[in-house]
């Protein structure tokens, strides 16, 4: 009776049924021809020693493609952070806190007050100057709100994507550690 066993493939690491006593066979996936020895006669050693040769070279790609995705990770952060930088007029950016992002939006806020003490203070009869400068000042104010809220939303958001970053990025390097600690395990073994 013909007994089938199964070895993984040295090149891509797919599973390879092979026929006892067989010399070689080729894997149907990257078509690499690997060579099966036995010792005397018990080709169980050699199967072993292909099984963990095809275990190794799984975590070693496993490991580039984890490396290969936190390089990935910190290229995609470096320029989405660009998205949350405030524009200087020389066309430099910079990242801003809470406090500064609102005083951003201040020069509106006091015009907007100016204008207001304006027209409030003046002792001269209403008339539609007055009225004007009044709705004006409101209007500078409203605009300095509403500035300084649209600046506290991409501060926020900026803030929830540092953590989303770190929190991919961290485990990344948890999974990175994993796998080098059982390379490193299994170097000891052998």
């Amino acid at each position: 009776m013909t007994k089938t066993i199964v070895l993984h493939c040295y090149g891509c690491g797919s599973p390879l049924p092979i026929i006892s006593n067989a010399n070689q066979v080729t894997c149907p996936y990257c078509g690499l021809v690997n060579k099966i020895t036995y010792d005397d006669g018990d080709p169980t050693a050699a199967i072993d020693a292909l099984n963990q040769r095809a275990e190794q070279l799984a975590d070693d790609i496993l490991l580039l493609e984890l490396n290969k995705s936190l390089l990935e990770l910190d290229r995609a952060w470096d320029q989405e952070i660009e998205t949350y930088k405030f524009k200087n007029s020389d066309g430099s950016g910079k990242l801003l806190g809470p406090t500064e992002a609102i005083l951003r939006a201040s020069p509106f806020a006091f015009l907007g007050a100016w204008l207001l003490m304006i027209a409030i203070d003046t002792n001269a009869p209403i008339n539609i100057g007055l009225i004007i400068l009044f709705f004006f000042g409101l209007a500078a104010i409203a605009v300095s709100v509403f500035e300084a809220y649209q600046n506290l939303k991409k501060v926020w958001s900026y803030q929830m994507a540092v953590a989303r970053y770190y929190d991919q990025r961290d485990k990344l390097l948890s999974q990175i550690a994993k796998v080098e600690k059982r390379l490193k395990e299994k170097a000891k073994q052998n």
